[in-house]
């Protein structure tokens, strides 16, 4: 995820809660936009306990997980469990925790900052064991996210300022990894056959996507008429969905079929900025686009290319950041929407 949060107008969004190295970006029209009250979908507000400032980045199997901010601006991440209930996850020594990623066993991924300001990855299981993860050389270290057999994607940074992705998988081996031409990386998304996705800039400082395969192989690919492409998401099927930067300064979504195909569209509403941040395994996408006031609201897009608009009630700004492919939760996204006072809280969207 990941350009600078200034430029989506709603004051601490999650660009610069990722440390400020994540930049969410930001579609040819497909499909039609309704206006959020012919959505027929149920939309769930939250706030853990003690909760100032709301921030849901994953769902699986209806729990979710990410951070919140408390009274004293300690940052700690949660999971709401599917009764509604919440759990705070600060693993020892922790002056800040957020968590980005969670699996069908209900494991959680994402980073702390210790007591000598040093970042790490960490992993929480089931049972509430934590386990910081930190590659060889390491000054700097985000887990991203987490798939159904416990493999992990992340990035992180060296001695040297340089950044490189890694995977983990579960027995603990940890593989650092470069796209070819990378000068930096940003955060990845690992699919549940063990394939990878983000985005790297090249020494021009031009960003690009990429995918590596489960056998390490990876393939770097932009939209036509791409000045920056970001890649967030892969489903099973190795559908990629992201954004990219066009000549003249306006974001675009796209989704990249397993075969390279690459599909970009536009909200018919949306002013210089269409996000597609997650593509479930059926294929539908959601996401989020600002209309010419400079407002955020959230979308789905069906595989037909229809789109639907939504936003939580009393929302100023909507953001969508994951959808849940789990048995009996297919398509519910959970995200952030800014109240009118300027505070983000969660929400989870149900079909």
């Amino acid at each position: 995820m990941f350009r600078n949060s200034k430029k989506f107008g709603s004051g601490r969004t999650t660009a610069s809660r990722l440390v400020q190295i994540q930049k969410i970006v930001f579609f040819v029209v497909i499909g039609s936009m309704t206006t959020a009250a012919a959505v027929a979908a149920t939309i769930t507000t939250f706030d853990p306990p003690a909760a100032v400032d709301t921030q849901p980045f994953g769902i699986s199997n209806g729990v979710v997980t990410g951070d919140y901010t408390d009274g004293n601006s300690v940052v700690h991440a949660f999971i709401r469990a599917n009764d509604g209930s919440f759990t705070t996850v600060d693993p020892t020594r922790s002056l800040y925790t957020t968590a980005f990623g969670i699996n069908a066993t209900g494991a959680i991924v994402g980073t702390y900052r210790d007591n000598n300001n040093v970042y790490h990855g960490f992993v929480r299981s089931p049972d509430g064991t934590i386990t910081t993860i930190d590659p060889a050389g390491s000054a700097y270290a985000i887990a991203t996210s987490i798939n159904s057999n416990g493999d992990i994607a992340g990035y992180f940074r060296d001695g040297s300022h340089h950044f490189h992705e890694f995977v983990r998988s579960v027995d603990g081996t940890i593989t650092p990894f470069d796209a070819p031409g990378s000068a930096y990386t940003g955060p990845s998304y690992i699919n549940d056959v063990g394939a990878v996705t983000g985005f790297y800039e090249d020494s021009s400082a031009i960003g690009h996507g990429y995918v590596r395969a489960p056998d390490g192989t990876v393939t770097s690919f932009d939209p036509s008429g791409s000045a920056y492409t970001t890649a967030y998401n892969i489903n099973k099927g190795g559908a990629i969905t992201g954004d990219y930067l066009d000549s003249g300064g306006a974001y675009h979504a796209f989704i990249r079929a397993a075969d390279g195909t690459i599909t970009t569209y536009d909200a018919p509403k949306a002013v210089g900025s269409s996000v597609g941040v997650a593509i479930a395994n059926s294929g539908m996408a959601t996401g989020f686009y600002k209309d010419k006031r400079g407002r955020h609201h959230g979308f789905v897009r069906k595989v037909s290319g229809n789109i639907k608009r939504f936003d939580p009630l009393g929302s100023f700004d909507t953001f969508v950041w994951s959808i849940d492919n789990s048995l009996g939760y297919r398509g519910v996204v959970v995200g952030t929407y800014v109240d009118s006072d300027g505070f983000h809280h969660g929400f989870m969207r149900t079909p």
